[in-house]
């Protein structure tokens, strides 16, 4: 009877560690694999919504809780206004479902194993494909099942979360602590080889993060290993094997720039940048407070035929394209979809158990990498940038609250 009632309540458990599991080990390697996890995590938690009663929720989780709706009901909103069709609500739903899956995770708390092995695997994963279809198929940039762009940059969040990870894994065994720098290496391989150059800038905003969070500057001597070891990282990347991509990459973003600023020419990858963005600025303050809803909307009202617009649906920058869309409502929802993790993450550093620190420093890694990635990109205008960030903001909010439980 006893083994019987044990094996029952392991049940949502062992669903629930699963499913993070696949989060991070799909995420990347099939199509829509970003999808799995969150999919497998959100059907147990509407019916535990119904049959079962809400797990004691804290200030910082009602937090947590209370930026999500926001973020949902001001896009929901300023789309009713303009009369937006249903398509233009996935996006913003992904932040409303994450809410039962955060209720759900707080109430069957995962090992941090499953979400540290399954980030590693995904970042492993990204990198087999990257090779194949850089080396074999000959791909000039990777993007896997998703856009060059995405796929570059949420192998460098997954990479960049792990780091977090590593000194839980040294503690936790030799093989944990082996994946994850596998998986670091992986995912800055599978992101170089994407060619997303706004991806990579993520990487010295989180190293020094760490630099910085850890301490590691109180020691001068180790200080300067760790930073010529960086330094001697990027040069090899830079001059080694992929010499002719990453020089190529790098001096295109160079000529781009010196085409825009001296013959005026936006026909290049920075210059149609450039071109949305002060586009962009333009509806801003044609519309500052509910914005257009969509760049289709704007040129439907105005019959604006510039090529820029027939060829995107986004201006390539988060805080610009939420505000050109929605106005100062959608500006403010986004800094409280960013600045509350944030905040409540950042309330955790000071933590003395290695676990909550690491996915405490896991969660402004995310925050910190998304916004990097939103400066040359609208990361939200993706169904893969909104589901990575969405879920992956409760899994670690779950997992820290659960590892401060265990410390306390």
């Amino acid at each position: 009877m006893n083994s019987t009632k044990f094996s029952l309540a392991s049940i949502p458990v062992l669903w629930v560690s699963a499913a993070v599991f696949l989060f991070g080990a799909l995420a990347l390697i099939l199509s829509s694999g970003y999808t799995y996890g969150p999919v497998l995590l959100l059907l147990p938690a509407l019916v535990y919504l119904c049959v079962r009663p809400y797990p004691l929720l804290s200030l910082h989780d009602k937090m947590i809780m209370a930026s999500l709706f926001i973020y949902f009901a001001v896009g929901c909103a300023t789309n009713a206004v303009h009369r937006l069709p249903s398509n233009a609500y996935d996006n913003f739903s992904r932040f409303l479902l994450a809410i039962p899956v955060l209720l759900l995770l707080l109430r069957f708390p995962v090992k941090p194993v499953f979400f540290w092995s399954g980030i590693a695997l995904g970042s492993v994963g990204a990198a087999v494909i990257a090779i194949q279809e850089f080396y074999i198929k000959g791909e000039m940039r990777v993007g896997g099942h998703n856009n060059p762009i995405q796929f570059g940059d949420i192998s460098m969040l997954f990479a960049c979360l792990l780091m977090a990870g590593l000194v839980w894994s040294k503690q936790h065994s030799r093989w944990m602590f082996a994946l994850c720098v596998l998986g670091v290496i992986g995912g800055i391989f599978a992101s170089l080889l994407s060619g997303a150059r706004g991806g990579w800038l993520a990487l010295p905003v989180v190293a020094i993060f760490l630099f910085v969070s850890n301490g590691l500057y109180k020691n001068k001597k180790q200080s300067l290993v760790l930073i010529g070891i960086f330094i001697g990282l990027a040069v090899l990347f830079y001059f080694y094997q992929q010499k002719v991509f990453l020089q190529l990459r790098i001096q295109e973003g160079l000529s781009d720039l010196q085409q825009f600023t001296e013959a005026q020419n936006a026909n290049t990858s920075l210059g149609i940048r450039f071109t949305l963005w002060h586009s962009g600025l333009n509806l801003v303050a044609q519309h500052p407070l509910l914005g257009w809803g969509s760049i289709a909307n704007y040129v439907n009202i105005t019959g604006d035929s510039s090529v820029v617009f027939q060829r995107f649906n986004h201006f390539h920058n988060e805080i610009l394209d939420a505000m050109a869309k929605r106005g100062l409502l959608g500006g403010i929802a986004l800094l409280v979809i960013y600045g509350v993790p944030a905040l409540l993450f950042y309330r955790q550093l000071k933590q003395a158990s290695i676990v909550v620190k690491s996915f405490a420093q896991a969660g402004l890694i995310l925050v910190l990498a998304s916004f990097v990635f939103g400066l040359t990109q609208s990361f939200f205008c993706h169904a893969s940038g909104v589901m990575v960030y969405a879920f992956m903001l409760v899994i670690l909010w779950a997992q820290s609250r659960a590892a401060l439980a265990r410390a306390e």
